[in-house]
């Protein structure tokens, strides 16, 4: 969020979640650079975009450009279906805040790539701190965003009985504060998320 976009920040990381029958049988998290570098078609961009960070060509990474949540995220999914081949039912964008929320609930985030035990009160400084700067760069070097993404939908797979209520506690509060946006393709799951307030709709 210190790269201000119109609906959140700069987007570091996408996972695709499948799901069948509510639930989870599939996660796959990626940077969005490594999205953007599979994107064939030539894009381009907004024109207040081009004039104001002087990008010549739009991707993934910038496609929450738009205010209206609903609008940025049909923006998404049609890089994401360009990328992946994968049709996409909804997009769910959530900032640091969430993830912060998110972690008081489950506990900390081993990342042995990292040596770093992540929590709710160092993730903002790690998350800048890895954004600027790279310890060691190899082949096999995985982005930061990426890394805590993918440990934080491990754990919430793997979460505990006693620890659900507080987690969609959390969620509820995310969304309630409109730092969790919900966008779903379905034209009456989307009317529902806005009538509540949710998808994030001017």
């Amino acid at each position: 969020e210190q790269e201000l976009r119109a609906t959140g920040g700069f987007t570091q990381a996408v996972a695709l979640m499948t799901f069948d029958n509510g639930l989870l049988i599939d996660t796959q998290v990626f940077s969005t650079y490594q999205l953007d570098n599979q994107l064939a078609a030539i894009v381009t961009p907004p024109d207040d975009l081009q004039q104001t960070l002087g990008e010549e060509r739009f991707y993934l990474r910038d496609a929450n450009w738009h205010p209206d949540f609903p609008t940025s995220a049909k923006q998404v999914s049609w890089f994401l279906e360009q990328t992946t081949n994968k049709k996409v039912d909804g997009v769910f964008a959530m900032n640091i805040e969430v993830i912060k929320r998110l972690l008081a609930e489950t506990g900390p985030l081993d990342l042995p790539q990292y040596n770093e035990l992540l929590t709710d009160r160092n993730l903002s400084e790690r998350m800048e701190f890895h954004s600027e700067v790279t310890l060691v760069e190899t082949d096999q070097s995985s982005d930061y965003a990426v890394v805590v993404l993918d440990a934080l939908l491990k754990k919430v797979a793997a979460l505990q009985a006693d620890k659900v209520e507080g987690f969609l506690q959390a969620l509820r509060t995310s969304v309630e504060r409109k730092e969790l946006l919900l966008y779903l393709a379905e034209p009456g799951e989307l009317s529902t998320m806005t009538n509540l307030g949710w998808s994030g709709a001017l």
